[in-house]
């Protein structure tokens, strides 16, 4: 009777250790993966450059006023021919679903192929695909820095300053 104790302690054990998620910000428990729970719409409530709250200063004000920009992160939909997961924008009230995005959890990352029109100008460079890195990961909040990304040429690279966005859930 002991043996089959033992291996039900293992089996929750096991069960209990992939779903713990360790984010800068607090380790996470959750039954939903990583990509579950970033699905889903939110709204840019704050902006740090360099450490500093710039959510009042020009340019990135206009992404945290109320209702001024959603991200709409959409987990493996059909689109056209093949199932995608990919963003909708609202940036400049147009829809873009020209960005795919994954979730690399081994890094606990979102990679972004083809960064989002009318975002990236602000916030990145122009390239080809850029890693946000999960620095929290709630039910109603999420957080990202955005200091790394690749370039063409596929090396990584480090941004010039160092960019984290949070938002909440619609």
């Amino acid at each position: 009777m002991k043996k089959y104790y033992f291996i039900l302690l293992i089996g929750i054990s096991a069960l209990f250790n992939s779903c713990v998620y360790d984010f800068e910000e607090g380790s996470d428990i959750s039954f939903r993966t990583i990509s579950r729970r970033v699905e889903g719409k939110w709204y840019i409530r704050g902006v740090w450059v360099n450490g500093i709250d710039s959510s009042g200063y020009f340019p990135y004000n206009q992404y945290t006023q109320k209702d001024s920009l959603t991200l709409e992160f959409i987990f493996n939909e059909d689109y056209n021919t093949e199932k995608v997961s990919y963003i909708k924008s609202s940036v400049d009230y147009r829809l873009d679903r020209d960005s795919k995005w994954t979730v690399r959890n081994d890094l606990k990352r979102i990679q972004i192929i083809n960064n989002i029109r009318g975002f990236d100008p602000i916030f990145f460079e122009i390239k080809t695909a850029s890693y946000w890195k999960i620095i929290g990961c709630r039910n109603k909040r999420l957080v990202f820095d955005l200091s790394e990304y690749y370039s063409n040429s596929n090396k990584r690279e480090k941004a010039t300053k160092s960019i984290r966005i949070l938002l909440i859930a619609a």
